[in-house]
């Protein structure tokens, strides 16, 4: 009786720590690096340019009368109010001191930089076959954007909702494929880049 129970108590420690683990363990970031057909300078930020307002980042990411990527607009939920992020090149505020890697980790995955679970309010799940040198292109072409210094608006959600690391059980619960390196269709980017569509 006695080994039995110390054996479930181990086991009971065993599961704690891995449940501590899968919840709280700092999530993983990789190098990226641009493909040989991704442009350079102004090409890059034009396709940036390009992309950013193909995905409409502006209307998530401006609030109502506000600065354009500054952030700020609240979007209502049944349990509380999200607010969109300022991603301006501001670099307390914004995303001034994000590396490539953070903001590609961000896109695809829906990591923060400082490794916490996004909220899909912000709906990465759409962006995470975006290519890399796709991301890297929005990055660039938002280093051009003027800097706002107009800090974040806290989440106001209600609990559970507002602890972050519940985010991860619903994250391993839909595992999203790997984004391609480049884009495929970079001789159809030039095309568009050409015809100034």
């Amino acid at each position: 009786m006695k080994r039995t129970l110390i054996a479930v108590c181990a086991l009971g420690v065993v599961a704690a720590i891995s449940v501590a683990c899968f919840f709280f363990w700092p999530a993983s970031i990789e190098a990226v690096q641009a493909t040989h057909a991704q442009p350079t300078g102004s090409a890059l930020v034009a396709k940036g340019e390009y992309l950013t307002k193909a995905a409409d980042c502006a209307a998530c990411h401006t609030a109502p009368g506000g600065e354009p990527f500054a952030g700020g607009r609240a979007f209502q939920l049944p349990f509380g109010t999200i607010y969109s992020t300022n991603i301006t090149p501001d670099r307390e505020a914004g995303i001034g001191q994000w590396s490539d890697a953070e903001f590609v980790r961000a896109l695809h995955r829906g990591i923060g930089r400082s490794g916490e679970d996004l909220y899909p309010a912000f709906p990465y799940t759409a962006y995470a076959l975006l290519s890399t040198d796709d991301v890297v292109a929005i990055r660039a072409y938002l280093s051009t954007v003027r800097p706002v210094s107009l800090r974040n608006t806290d989440n106001t959600l209600a609990f559970p909702f507002n602890q972050r690391y519940v985010l991860r059980g619903a994250r391993a619960l839909r595992r999203l494929p790997h984004p391609p390196q480049s884009d495929v269709r970079d001789e159809e980017w030039q095309e568009i880049r050409r015809s100034g569509r």
